[in-house]
């Protein structure tokens, strides 16, 4: 799974950047033909193929493989299609949208979830005689979350231990940069003052 930054955020008053995942990755074979191998399906079926926000994990290897489609809970970010069969679904990104928050000077991931949803493709008559049911659709059947956050003891941890060192290093760093140009003056000034000795001339 691949993210990319979207924006700053902060946990525990500890700023962070917030990587969501890349929207290429759900996109149909029409905007990005690299995920034609999530398209398995002939004819007729292969209808979903297009479609935003889906991949059809029927074919991946698994012990337990199933005709189960993933997308983001209540279709996020997907084709409108999916959605209009489905009133009471609401797609809300502050609630449903797969995230990283990781601390940039540390790389410490301090705020994190997962949310997928499994979904399965409904034919004519699966269903037996449910009218809503049309040739062709994808039926949400539940979406889980998996989410963890730096607790307020380690977030202190944090900002007391492992930043302290990083004050005291750039401190460091600035020091050594001053006592290097101090000392660069001080030989500039012993080589003018050499050359004085030298030449027997003044500045």
């Amino acid at each position: 799974m691949l993210f990319d930054y979207n924006h700053d955020t902060e946990v525990k008053d500890l700023k962070t950047k917030r990587f969501l995942v890349r929207d290429s990755q759900l996109w149909g074979i029409h905007h990005n033909p690299d995920n034609v191998c999530y398209c398995v399906k002939e004819g007729d079926e292969r209808q979903y193929c297009d479609a935003d926000g889906i991949l059809d994990i029927s074919q991946c290897p698994s012990r337990y493989s199933a005709p189960v489609l993933i997308s983001q809970p209540h279709f996020l970010d997907g084709s409108p299609e999916l959605r209009e069969r489905f009133p009471d679904l609401h797609p809300d990104p502050t609630i449903h949208e797969t995230f990283l928050d990781i601390e940039p000077k540390t790389g410490m991931v301090l705020n994190a979830a997962k949310r997928i949803q499994a979904n399965v493709e409904v034919f004519k008559g699966t269903l037996g005689k449910m009218k809503d049911v049309v040739d062709h659709m994808v039926f949400p059947l539940a979406w889980v979350e998996e989410a963890a956050a730096v607790d307020d003891d380690n977030a202190n941890k944090l900002k007391t231990q492992i930043f302290n060192v990083i004050r005291l290093a750039n401190g460091l760093c600035i020091a050594a940069i001053v006592v290097g140009a101090f000392l660069i003056l001080i030989g500039a000034g012993l080589a003018i003052l050499k050359r004085d000795q030298l030449f027997g001339t003044s500045v």
